[in-house]
């Protein structure tokens, strides 16, 4: 070979070996740093995740508690226990205490106590069956912790116990039983004859809540004020404080760096090369005023998880370096596909904690933000507005009758009634069970909201067309006019119309004050 074509020859192939590294290095780093970019996008994205889901816990629990709460309250009200008071007949308060924990699924107990510590009602519901308790069989509870807190109440308070394990004649029950119990005093003629207690079978809602958390895929834990388990994927962890050889299971203990700090915040995250942390405090009862009460929701998601859920990103990441300039397009593709899929996380997470599942009509949580948007525009431009609580009547007998898929399906198209019914301005909303709310932000005229009822009341009393049947319901509706109030007291209020309407031959509607 001549000489002077050797040393181009050996540039060129210098020159292609340069610009190849020099591709292959940018290619390589735009690899890696696209990698490094998706993975930090993903933590991102499951530690987003996690918050939201922890939120939602909360929302849960605190929906649960309010109505449990509501309940306790209503009961203590129960005229028939004025009359047993008077005669010493408690027939009727066992008859109503049966009618009323045959309809509510998660009462495991509802007792009434006099002022000894003795049972003198108690009605048991288990596995579908509810009874009441022989006279023989019923027990001296005075020396329970929470009949020993109820005593101490004024009337018109509650007492929520911690979330324990059930307990009969002395021993904890086997299968363990999550309980919580609502205790109220009963007064009547200004003097406590009694508590009411409420078992309630926490069971579901820790499984609702560990069901959330494990959409991160991560491990989920409820943990006490000392740092017990009251939730946890190993129940071998669970509820040691209920036992004698448990006092060692805590995750205060088992994990104290972390502890210290979800001890210490309202909401807590830390990621590291382990994995990422989140938690979070649970007021159940924060929206009657008691912020003592709480537990710790945590979600515990490993590297080892996260980096599984990666190990597609990484396949497509080697095929675009292979085929970088065929295939030019991949990149944008992969880009695009992870946040279309983030957006629509959001939104789905949005949408399932402002609207409920069943009639997509707005949940209780979005129809709070609302009332307070509009006390807000009452009191700034000086008007008025309205809030209806509407009550259906006779949708238990057509549950009962025809199921529940009937139920839901006669829900969904009362839903869609209410919402034909109303103004573009106005919300209305499903407020649990068969409740639901109308919020008319701005009334001038006193006539238009009794022009609306009695349009409700109507639209809702023509029949229904289900699957395979036609039904007839009503519905009875309290009124609240309000201008400058807080929204707890506008909805207690209205509530309270409603009940009124309901015991004045249901079908009509109630103002409050009138």
């Amino acid at each position: 070979m001549h000489p002077d074509r050797k040393t181009p020859e050996k540039i060129d192939r210098w020159l292609f070996f340069i610009i190849f590294t020099l591709i292959g290095t940018l290619i390589a780093g735009s690899i890696f740093a696209f990698y490094q970019r998706q993975y930090r996008d993903f933590q991102d994205r499951v530690a987003l995740e996690g918050q939201l889901i922890l939120e939602n816990q909360e929302r849960l629990v605190n929906l649960r508690f309010d109505s449990i709460a509501a309940d306790t309250s209503y009961l203590t009200g129960f005229h028939c226990l004025e009359i047993a008071e008077a005669t010493g007949d408690y027939s009727g308060v066992e008859k109503d205490f049966l009618s009323f924990s045959a309809a509510k699924k998660d009462f495991d107990q509802m007792r009434f106590i006099d002022n000894s510590g003795m049972e003198i009602v108690r009605v048991n519901s288990r596995n579908g069956i509810t009874e009441a308790v022989p006279r023989d069989e019923l027990q001296n509870k005075s020396n329970r912790y929470y009949v020993i807190e109820g005593m101490k109440l004024s009337q018109g308070e509650i007492y929520v116990s911690p979330l324990d394990l059930n307990i009969e004649r002395g021993e904890v029950e086997n299968p363990r039983i999550p309980m919580i119990r609502f205790v109220s005093p009963v007064y009547v003629n200004q003097e406590r004859v009694g508590l009411i207690v409420i078992n309630y079978r926490a069971s579901q809602m820790l499984e609702s809540l560990e069901s959330f958390g494990t959409q991160t895929q991560g491990r989920f834990l409820l943990l006490n004020r000392e740092g017990y388990y009251l939730a946890s994927p190993d129940d071998e962890e669970e509820w040691g404080f209920m036992y004698p050889d448990g006092k060692l299971k805590r995750y205060s203990l088992t994990d104290p760096e972390n502890w210290k700090p979800i001890y210490s915040n309202e909401t807590y995250l830390h990621e590291s090369t382990d994995g990422i942390i989140l938690s979070r405090i649970i007021r159940p009862l924060s929206r009657i005023g008691n912020d003592e009460y709480y537990w710790y929701a945590v979600n515990i998601i490993p590297k080892r998880q996260m980096t599984e859920n990666t190990r597609s990103l990484v396949l497509q990441l080697f095929l675009l370096g292979a085929f970088l300039f065929i295939l030019s397009a991949a990149p944008a593709w992969g880009l695009s596909k992870v946040f279309i899929r983030r957006r629509r996380l959001k939104r789905e997470l949005y949408y399932s904690a402002n609207y409920d599942e069943l009639t997509s009509l707005p949940n209780r949580h979005l129809f709070n933000d609302r009332l307070e948007q509009a006390l807000y525009h009452t009191k700034r431009y000086n008007h008025k507005g309205v809030l209806f609580f509407l009550d259906l009547d006779g949708f238990k007998s057509v549950n009962d009758r025809y199921g529940h898929e009937r139920g839901d399906e006669l829900l969904k198209l009362v839903g869609k009634r209410l919402k034909i019914g109303i103004r573009a301005s106005d919300t209305v909303a499903r407020f649990g069970g068969d409740e639901f709310v109308i919020l008319v932000p701005v009334e001038q005229k006193f006539e238009g909201m009794k022009i609306l009822a009695s349009k409700l009341i109507e639209v809702i009393s023509h029949p229904f067309a289900l699957t395979g049947a036609e039904v007839s319901i009503g519905v009875s509706i309290g009124i609240r006019i309000f201008f400058d109030e807080d929204a707890e007291t506008i909805l207690n209020d209205a509530d309270e119309a409603m009940y009124k309407a309901k015991s004045a031959g249901k079908g009509r509607y109630s103002i409050f004050g009138e």
